[in-house]
């Protein structure tokens, strides 16, 4: 009740920011269970929309309860739910078991004795006989739940549902191995990235057979060079553009345009974005109409690194971006100084004022002066983009091919939506000014 719109409203995190790389977690409604192997799992859980607690509850006869922290030892690298129970995997002593929990009782992992009658609900433990000494890194709850190791990729069965008196076995379906990265789900298929971190793969049943296969396809064969700089996260963002996101070691954030269930590697399509700082992190926000991409920025102001929360907008061309005016029904007089503008102090902003270009002004004292008033403003940091295209191919009658064929261009025809003047070949488009409003034919 303290807190009205626009305030910070923030908890204390129990993980280092070391740990955060490593970090999994799965969530069940308003409970988000997180998973590191230096740390008893913990749980967040939203109790009303202003209180929000990290609290590490008791996993009832799960084996890292007993003691404290023992590095030989370790707590669960993994966990999903899947099937009405919340599943554990991989700790440094045992990195090939799952534990499964009661069902529908996601903190009791008691297992019975030689003794008791088996009960279908019981928990569950399972430890993988792999072929090498390779941990648990990731796991995927589908239809099945796909488990992926450092060196193969196993699903475990049976399908209908897991009990004590239908013991689960788990099959090695495939061997290309992934790294300990979160996977992302995207239609019908799981999108994970190998062990080395500069390959994303998708992993999905191949068809109905008598003998059950499971593919994966290398997405990023068309763009091997934007994921060498290995890929740390990734996650997907399904409305408008069916789009899956990376963040990579570098501080870049690759996106891969994709419809799911098309099949074909050509359908892709990907993007490297780039910004005055480094990506850190990234997450999804479902919207009633889209999905919102939010992402941790690292920038340098003043000589000091900040970390900013942002997120993509697609009716901005700018980043870090300020808005005027604000989105809340009021009308607003229009301005020539801008306040509000501290996170980018020192910097250099680029400027759209009633639609047009406006000059570049430098933040002092957290605002700008304009060169006159404006009634629609936005104000942030330039980013140049620029695509660079295959080489045409063209068949011909007489040949299969041209290339290696002399050729010349008579005419170009370049379209535009929502963009300012462009260089084309840093050759500026003669029929367009600096102020001409976007979305404007001339």
């Amino acid at each position: 009740g303290a807190l009205a719109a626009g305030d910070v409203f923030e908890i204390q995190s129990p993980f280092s920011e070391d740990q955060l790389e490593d970090l999994h977690f799965a969530q069940a409604n308003d409970v988000m269970i997180f998973a590191h192997d230096e740390e008893k799992p913990w749980r967040l859980t939203r109790y009303n929309p202003y209180d929000w607690r990290f609290e590490q509850p008791t996993f009832t006869g799960a084996p890292w309860e007993a003691g404290g922290y023992n590095p030989l030892e370790g707590y669960p690298r993994t966990v999903v739910f899947f099937q009405e129970r919340l599943w554990f995997g991989g700790t440094v002593a045992k990195p090939q078991t799952l534990w499964g929990s009661r069902a529908a009782d996601f903190y009791t992992f008691t297992l019975p004795g030689a003794e008791d009658p088996f009960k279908p609900d019981d928990p569950v433990e399972y430890t993988i006989a792999a072929y090498t000494h390779e941990a648990i890194e990731w796991m995927s709850s589908e239809r099945v739940l796909i488990i992926g190791t450092s060196a193969t990729e196993h699903r475990l069965w049976p399908d209908q549902y897991v009990a004590t008196d239908r013991l689960p076995t788990v099959s090695r379906m495939s061997a290309y191995g992934g790294a300990h990265v979160m996977p992302a789900f995207m239609g019908n298929l799981t999108v994970f990235v190998q062990t080395a971190g500069n390959q994303v793969r998708s992993y999905e049943q191949s068809g109905q057979s008598i003998v059950e296969k499971w593919d994966s396809i290398e997405l990023d064969w068309m763009a091997e060079h934007l994921t060498q700089d290995k890929v740390k996260q990734i996650g997907y963002a399904l409305n408008p553009n069916s789009i899956l996101f990376m963040v990579t070691l570098a501080g870049d954030f690759l996106t891969m345009t994709y419809e799911p269930g098309m099949g074909e590697k050509q359908e892709v399509g990907w993007a490297k974005h780039s910004t005055d700082g480094d990506f850190y992190s990234a997450a999804v926000i479902p919207e009633v109409d889209y999905d919102e991409v939010w992402c941790i920025v690292d920038r340098e102001i003043n000589g000091v690194k900040q970390k900013y929360v942002e997120f993509f907008d697609q009716s901005v061309f700018t980043d870090s971006t300020l808005t005027y005016p604000p989105d809340d029904g009021f009308a607003y007089p229009p301005l020539q100084v801008v306040g509000g503008l501290s996170h980018l102090e020192g910097k250099t902003v680029t400027i759209k004022a009633d639609g047009s270009t406006h000059p570049d002004l430098t933040v002092t004292g957290g605002q700008v002066e304009l060169n006159a008033e404006y009634t629609n403003i936005e104000i942030g940091l330039k980013y140049t983009p620029y695509m660079k295209l295959m080489r045409f191919e063209q068949k011909i009658q007489t040949m299969l091919t041209t290339q290696g064929q002399k050729g010349r261009w008579s005419e170009i025809f370049l379209r535009l939506v929502d963009s300012a003047y462009p260089l084309v070949n840093g050759i500026r488009a003669a029929e367009r000014q600096a102020n001409t409003p976007m979305n404007t034919v001339e």
